[in-house]
């Protein structure tokens, strides 16, 4: 008997926590969004996954953990997220390279993403915010 398997994209997850700082109580809930295959779509209707490295002179290896970190975090950031805490790229090799959105930094510290082709590849991010 074949069971059939529903791909999910996006999984979103709610947890309470509650820290005790002295002798007060504070009660905050932490909303986690694991995205798979992470995606962007432009204001033209234009799709792409999001590319594994940046497009930045910060990073000795723009491909490595550090700059991918940006990548995730501003992904996060533009659905909506204020943080990322876990990634996972894949490098689908050279000839299986394709048009991705990639990070790239501007000269003041902000940047946007742009159209460029890369081998290394997001297969998911789990992006954070407090509610």
């Amino acid at each position: 008997m074949a069971i059939k398997m529903k791909k999910i994209s996006v999984l979103t997850l709610t947890t309470a926590l509650t820290l005790v700082v002295g002798n007060k109580i504070a009660l905050s809930q932490v909303t986690t969004q694991e995205f798979f295959n992470p995606a962007l779509t432009n204001p033209n209707g234009q799709t792409l996954n999001i590319a594994g490295c940046v497009k930045s002179d910060r990073f000795s290896n723009v491909c490595g953990e550090d700059a991918r970190g940006v990548a995730a975090r501003e992904f996060c950031k533009a659905k909506g997220y204020s943080s990322w805490h876990r990634n996972q790229v894949t490098d689908m090799g050279w000839k299986n390279r394709k048009t991705q959105w990639a990070w790239r930094d501007s000269d003041q510290g902000s940047g946007n993403f742009v159209s460029d082709v890369s081998s290394f590849t997001f297969t998911y991010i789990s992006c954070a915010r407090r509610t």
